[in-house]
């Protein structure tokens, strides 16, 4: 397969939209292997964290079949059934914020929680500083969507979690549409103040080392946020 480098924002659709167009061409048939998470990342300038974001959206799809320690191949099927169906996995993949927030909503609650039990010096300065970058991005009357992505992912790293971390970085690219959405919605209504206070208080209860007071804040902030879409 000859691809090449992903410069979109959305990477993960720009990994499956160059799948559909190698099946099309028929650099890959169905059945066969696809390249490894490794060499797709190579070739396409791209994480694997975000590969297998793709991967895992066909293998949701019944598009590929992932087989341990040996890899992911292409269903066995005719080649327009499957390029059909892959289509239909690709344009129905949009964003749903809601249950985006309530997948946020159980990791960044235990993120918040740990992070208030072991969040280092250095730890503390950065989620302060994406606080900042964030106050003040509305404070010029920006969305502020990258500033609010920074502030979330500095808590998770704060919990000194790996698998949270993990977590958090794989849904990185729909974490962050859906805060260009929201952000720009709440801006509409002029409530970015209200949802800003929010975030100052979670950052002061995680330095006051409150846990349980941080995880409740990081859930009730994602419930207003379901709230706010419903």
């Amino acid at each position: 397969m000859q691809l090449r480098p992903i410069k979109k924002n959305r990477a993960y659709e720009d990994v499956i939209e160059q799948i559909i167009e190698s099946v099309e061409i028929g650099d890959i048939a169905p059945g066969e292997k696809l390249p490894s998470e490794r060499n797709l990342s190579e070739q396409l300038s791209i994480s694997r964290s975000v590969i297998r974001e793709a991967l895992s959206i066909l293998q949701t799809g019944n598009i590929i079949e992932v087989k341990p320690g040996i890899g992911a191949f292409l269903k066995q099927d005719d080649k327009e059934t499957l390029l059909k169906n892959m289509k239909t996995v690709f344009t129905r993949n949009e964003i749903d914020i809601i249950q985006l927030l309530e997948v946020r909503q159980s990791l960044e609650a235990q993120a918040a929680y740990l992070a208030a039990k072991r969040a280092t010096k250095s730890d503390l300065e950065d989620i302060h500083s994406a606080l900042v970058w964030l106050e003040q991005a509305v404070e010029n009357k920006n969305i502020g969507a990258d500033e609010d992505l920074s502030f979330h992912l500095a808590i998770g790293r704060a919990s000194h979690n790996a698998m949270i971390v993990d977590l958090l970085n794989l849904i990185s690219d729909r974490f962050l549409e859906a805060l260009k959405e929201t952000r720009t919605e709440l801006m509409k209504r002029n409530k970015v103040n209200i949802y800003m206070k929010e975030h100052r208080n979670i950052y002061n209860v995680i330095v006051e080392g409150d846990a349980e007071k941080a995880s409740e804040l990081m859930k009730l902030h994602m419930d207003n946020m379901i709230e706010f879409h419903q």
